[in-house]
């Protein structure tokens, strides 16, 4: 093929006329890069994609970190549930497991 590309250039065939001949003889899949709309899509893809992720991402993250805030520490918990302990001795007596 490239010995054809060359001789082709050599009788000074141009660059559109050389692609349309391979196009031709070998349909679009011959192209590194695909013409038009087509590579237009395939390029920006990873761009989409990686954005898309990354605004996944970053939602994720500040959920988390929202819901990481809202917990609570075991002193807040005391003071809201004075009888937290009672509470918890009484769940271990009536299910047998301690938590």
């Amino acid at each position: 093929m490239r010995h054809e590309v060359i001789e082709m250039v050599a009788s000074g065939r141009s660059e559109n006329e050389i692609l349309e001949h391979y196009k031709g003889l070998y349909g679009e899949r011959i192209l590194i890069v695909p013409d038009g709309r087509t590579g237009k899509v395939l390029f920006s893809l990873p761009v989409v994609a990686f954005l898309a992720c990354s605004g996944m991402l970053f939602w994720f993250l500040r959920r988390m970190r929202k819901a990481k805030m809202g917990s609570h520490s075991e002193e807040e918990w005391r003071q809201r549930y004075p009888n937290l302990a009672a509470i918890r001795e009484e769940i271990e007596r009536e299910t047998g497991d301690g938590f």
